[in-house]
Parts: structure tokens; C-alpha cells; sequence
């Protein structure tokens, strides 16, 4: 397996997840929030709590073109059963990292607090699949963090995220 750095640490987990896929030749976090035009917007979350997005954006709105200006492509995989999302998923690793998201944060277990669905959106970047177990770095803190299978794939289903199709993934 090729070294993949880890960047993050917070939030913009999109972000900081296509910084690790992209590698040396990583442009920063800003300059990907820029290009995916995440910071453009704001909105009052139950008319107190601002939430620096447009209304309705989701960070899926702009990777396509912001891949094309940096000068990058990927290959989209959505949908099919956990079997079918699962073999792809191997497939993909045979090629390096892949790109994963949205996952529904709430089944990540190996962040402290998290425990089963909350409604949060939430990127990171696979590396491996191996005795049962998921690879990856998680850009809220933790590199190289492993998931039970099961667990990882009721994250990936992402159903309680309210723009997500399942097992949405992505090969730069």
C-alpha cells in the first residue's frame, strides 16, 4: 500500500479528503473549498445557528468542475447492494485510495460519541479492506482509523443523509 498523508483534522472533510487523494501535487483546502464553491453562502439553521453553505449546495454540487479546473478526473460509482458496493469498493483499492462519501457520520465508531444515525453528512478517504475491517482516513482526526465492515457499509448506505444515494464513491 503507498503512503497516503494525512490532512485534516476538522471540518471541510470533502475538502481535506480530496487534498489526501490528490497528494503532493494537493492544491490547499481553501483553493478546493474555493473551487467547489462550498464557502459561497449562508443560512440560519433553525433561525439561530449560522451555517457557512448556500442553501440546498451539497458538497457533491461542484466536485465535477472543480476536478476539471484543477486538472483531474474521476470515476463515480453510486448504488447497488452491499455485495456489489463492497466487491467495487475492492476493486477500486487494488488502484490506490479511494474517495468516499457522503457516509452517514453517526455509524463512524471510532469517533468518540457516535453511536448510530445523527443526519450528518461526512467524506473520508479509504485505503484498505482486510480481516473484516475498513482502512481509512477520516479527516475529523483520524488517520488510519478501521471500522468492522458491517459498521463502515451502514455508514456508506448513508440513508439518513438527505442528499446521498448509496455507496457513492470516487477514483481520481
Amino acid at each position: 500500500m503507498a503512503h497516503v498523508p494525512f490532512i485534516g483534522s476538522g471540518p471541510y472533510c470533502y475538502a481535506n479528503s480530496f487534498a489526501m487523494m490528490f497528494g503532493g501535487r494537493a492544491p490547499s483546502t481553501a483553493v478546493i473549498e474555493f473551487a467547489t464553491g462550498g464557502p459561497f453562502g449562508m443560512q440560519l439553521v433553525g433561525g439561530t445557528l449560522p451555517f457557512f453553505d448556500p442553501y440546498g449546495w451539497t458538497p457533491e454540487a461542484g466536485f465535477d468542475d472543480a476536478l476539471a479546473a484543477l486538472g483531474w478526473t474521476s470515476s463515480v460509482r453510486r448504488g447497488g447492494t452491499v455485495e456489489q458496493a463492497l466487491a467495487a469498493l475492492a476493486a477500486a483499492l487494488a488502484d490506490g485510495p479511494v474517495w468516499v462519501g457522503p457516509v452517514e457520520m453517526g455509524h463512524l465508531r471510532h469517533q468518540p460519541g457516535m453511536a448510530g444515525p445523527i443526519g450528518a453528512d461526512h467524506y473520508v478517504v479509504v485505503l484498505g479492506l482486510a480481516e473484516g475491517r475498513v482502512l481509512m482516513h477520516d479527516p475529523q482526526g483520524h488517520p488510519y482509523a478501521t471500522l468492522p465492515v458491517n459498521d463502515f457499509m451502514a455508514a456508506w448506505r448513508a440513508e439518513s443523509v438527505d442528499y446521498a444515494t448509496p455507496y457513492p464513491s470516487s477514483v481520481l
